[in-house]
């Protein structure tokens, strides 16, 4: 019995099944015989690739090996696209990202038997992760809003000087997202390429920025909702503005002494590690809502702040139209951006320490506190 076959067919079928868990929660709204493929589907199509990968790779001519892949890769693809189409009729909907996941499941269990079943299982997670995170990647990619981030603060501190070039590519980096700049700046504080305080100035200014996103966002979905969050948002913008300066004071007018080192923004290890946990956030977070409904709503909104907090925005102020309170969903909001910002604090714990943690806790911290204490007029009837 050939044990490194068995494993590799192993790796292909667990790769199936995890994409099936994701396509199975998202679409788990349809009632038996009503979807394409689920758990069991995609589980199978796993193995089924790996099946014509260990039968490929039995075969001692190359082109024959060829054929065998690219004639069941066809076949599979077809017969499954001509189901998916009859879903999307009925449906009265568009959208290719199902067939091509099947595809995708199909290649990568391939792959687990001809090439590296390690790196055949990490293609497979980084499939889920972008699966699971579609509206998230629908407004930015995570690795492109990095390595953004990264070049732009290059490009900013050699034409600015540290002090005021970092702190503008925060600014623009808070923009679109917050929690990529805490990561690009926890990594060069572990790498000793800048002051720790000016790097934790660079989080708390993209934070507060944020704050003021978030409420311009809620405010456009829902008004009613948005009443009851921005007294918390604003206070703590403020706070935040004011915490960067006092920061990165002693640095603002200087100049860089030293060129940074420009390193590659697409670590694969990193990247890889933060889709996964915005995965598991996310859909950690569904499924506090869908089991708990409004008793959830705030559970599910420090869950999902944690990794994002437009997505949660979107909720609250979907639910604040009726079946939630729209002052408790307006909490909602607020949790999340609090959630958001706790995480940054230990997701930069984790990447440089307690140099960098603790100008960022002083940062974070204190827009915090002060936000904190207009919570309890969230209470009040909004007029």
């Amino acid at each position: 019995m050939d044990f490194e076959v068995l494993q590799h067919l192993a790796v292909a079928t667990a790769i199936g099944l995890l994409a099936g868990v994701e396509r199975g929660w998202r679409e788990r709204k349809s009632g038996p015989g009503m979807r394409t493929a689920g758990i069991r589907t995609f589980t199978l199509i796993g193995l089924l690739g790996g099946l014509f990968g260990a039968i490929a790779k039995s075969l001692d001519e190359p082109v024959a090996a060829s054929i065998v892949i690219a004639v069941g890769m066809l076949a599979f693809s077809a017969m499954f696209a001509v189901y998916r189409l009859r879903e999307l009729e009925r449906e009265k909907a568009y959208g290719a990202t199902t067939v091509v996941a099947a595809m995708l499941t199909f290649g990568l269990g391939v792959y687990a038997l001809l090439g590296d079943e390690i790196v055949a299982a990490a293609a497979g997670v980084a499939m889920v992760a972008v699966l699971a995170a579609r509206e998230g990647l629908h407004g930015w990619l995570l690795a492109v809003v990095l390595a953004g981030i990264s070049f732009i603060g290059y490009a900013a501190v050699k034409r600015f000087g540290a002090g005021k070039g970092l702190l503008l590519a925060a600014a623009a980096g808070g923009l679109v997202s917050s929690t990529a700049v805490n990561v690009t700046s926890a990594q060069r504080a572990a790498k000793g390429e800048a002051d720790p305080k000016l790097l934790a100035a660079s989080t708390t200014l993209a934070t507060g920025i944020a704050f003021l996103r978030t409420v311009v966002l809620v405010s456009a979905l829902n008004f009613t909702v948005a009443l009851y969050a921005v007294g918390p948002l604003i206070v703590g913008a403020l706070a935040s503005f004011a915490m960067a300066y006092l920061l990165a004071r002693g640095d603002i007018g200087a100049r860089s002494k030293t060129v940074l080192k420009l390193r590659n923004p697409f670590s694969l290890r990193e990247t890889l590690l933060l889709a996964a946990i915005l995965a598991v956030v996310k859909i950690a977070s569904g499924a506090a809502t869908e089991f708990f409904g409004a008793a959830g709503a705030l559970t599910a909104a420090f869950v999902a702040g944690i990794a994002d907090t437009d997505s949660i925005t979107y909720s609250m102020a979907e639910l604040g139209r009726g079946s939630l309170a729209p002052a408790l969903a307006g909490f909602g909001v607020v949790v999340a951006s609090a959630s958001n910002s706790l995480f940054k604090l230990i997701f930069g714990l984790g990447i440089a320490g307690r140099a960098y943690a603790i100008p960022l806790a002083l940062g974070l911290g204190i827009p915090l506190l002060l936000g904190a204490a207009v919570v309890p007029f969230l209470l009040v009837p909004a007029p």
